[in-house]
């Protein structure tokens, strides 16, 4: 089985609870998304489905809550990184491995950016590049182990 394909079911057609979209899920999500697709489109297709589930759950999409792009864009390039890299362990495998590592640490992002300014508005309405790390594999790997 590919990378879970019922929570991509459900994160597509809006249908998953609101207290089941955590951290975990957009990274799951993200996985999955990475898998089948390229990384442009992979990146489109999370951008409108958060944005669908958001309003599905009757979260606001605004300059301040909702939809972050920057975040979106860090986690698909960390993804696509890994992903990339370990081609040759099964995809049950990929995900477990990226699951337990420090990579999918909900604070992975502060060790890029400062955490001021990623929460500020500008970098939750479109990309940003890190200002303290560059985001490549180099920098990443460093962070694999918990």
């Amino acid at each position: 089985m590919k990378f879970s394909e019922t929570l991509l079911e459900q994160f597509e057609s809006a249908t998953l609870p609101k207290s089941q979209w955590t951290h975990d899920a957009h990274v799951r999500v993200g996985l999955a998304m990475l898998s089948h697709y390229p990384f442009d489109e992979a990146v489109c297709r999370l951008r409108a489905g958060i944005i669908f589930l958001n309003k599905a759950h009757q979260t606001a999409n605004t300059a301040s809550s909702g939809y972050h792009e920057t975040l979106t864009h860090f986690w698909a390039t960390a993804i696509h990184l890994f992903l990339t890299r370990s081609k040759d362990i099964s995809t049950d495998s990929q995900e477990s491995t990226f699951l337990k590592s420090g990579l999918a640490a909900n604070t992975l992002p502060f060790q890029f950016y400062e955490k001021e300014a990623l929460l500020n508005s500008d970098h939750r309405s479109r990309f940003i590049p890190p200002t303290k790390l560059s985001l490549d594999w180099e920098n990443l790997s460093k962070f694999m182990n918990p």
